[in-house]
């Protein structure tokens, strides 16, 4: 089912989304909220996928960004169904407008509670990221594992959101870091930035929202190539939400852990 799965997001990327890079009209685009925007492959990709998940495990359940994002129901089912698929048809809808190569393909399958398998493709980029509880992470067929740095704050490259999807309660932990002398920077989409840490590209990540879709597949590929993640309160993610934010994305236990530890505004360990 792992090369059935990775088949049909690349045909719903071949039928749905590359058509209409760079060719977008303004009448394929619509807001949902300020500043977070959907557009005709978002919705064509979501629909695809989802009618061929079902095929593949009858009875199982869909979340899907664009038919989930405001259903009341959302946490409940996230925990009850036996089998659920979790969908961002296109992460990093706000790259895919403008041109920007970086955006993904977000697929988690999600059993009992937890997640079981997970890709990240990126067509233009040409990445085929897979994750398989306890059997590892795969990039493009080869297996990966993180390589974590130092532990020494100022070696580690710590990337944010941009500032403007800050909330008001991450903006004092922010400045603890800068007064810290960590080295923080701006990611641009939650997706591709998980991959980046498993590629060694980037080193730690603070996420300060918890949509599923935009997490799950991420948060298994890192497991599954050796690295770690924690809410602030020290707790696993948890699909249903509820979190502690924000969420650090770490390739070692010691790296998230200066981190936490400046975020909180504690004094560098001797």
């Amino acid at each position: 089912m792992i090369i059935e799965v990775e088949n049909a997001i690349r045909l719903a990327s071949k039928n749905h989304i590359l058509p209409y890079f760079g060719k977008l009209d303004s009448s394929d685009i619509r807001e949902k909220s300020p500043g977070d925007i959907v557009t005709i492959a978002d919705v064509e990709t979501e629909a695809a996928l989802a009618e061929k998940f079902v095929e593949l495990i009858p009875n199982s359940q869909i979340v899907g960004e664009e038919a989930d994002s405001s259903g009341a129901r959302l946490s409940q089912r996230l925990t009850t169904s036996e089998t659920l698929w979790i969908i961002d048809p296109l992460d990093g809808t706000q790259n895919f407008t403008s041109g920007s190569p970086r955006f993904a393909t977000l697929v988690t399958l999600v059993v009992d509670g937890q997640p079981a398998c997970s890709w990240t493709y990126t067509p233009i980029l040409k990445t085929m990221a897979i994750a398989i509880v306890g059997r590892g992470a795969y990039v493009n067929g080869k297996r990966v594992q993180v390589n974590p740095p130092v532990p020494r704050l100022g070696f580690i490259d710590i990337a944010a959101p941009q500032m403007h999807w800050w909330p008001d309660s991450f903006r004092e932990l922010a400045e603890n870091l800068r007064t810290a002398g960590a080295n923080l920077s701006h990611f641009d989409t939650a997706g591709l930035s998980y991959l980046d840490v498993v590629l060694g590209q980037r080193c730690v990540l603070l996420l300060t929202w918890e949509s599923v879709w935009d997490h799950a597949a991420g948060l298994l590929l890192l497991q599954e190539a050796g690295g770690t993640s924690t809410t602030f309160d020290g707790s696993a993610f948890a699909l249903e939400g509820g979190n502690a934010l924000p969420l650090i994305a770490a390739p070692s236990h010691a790296c998230a852990q200066l981190v936490y530890n400046a975020l909180l505004g504690a004094p560098p360990a001797s």
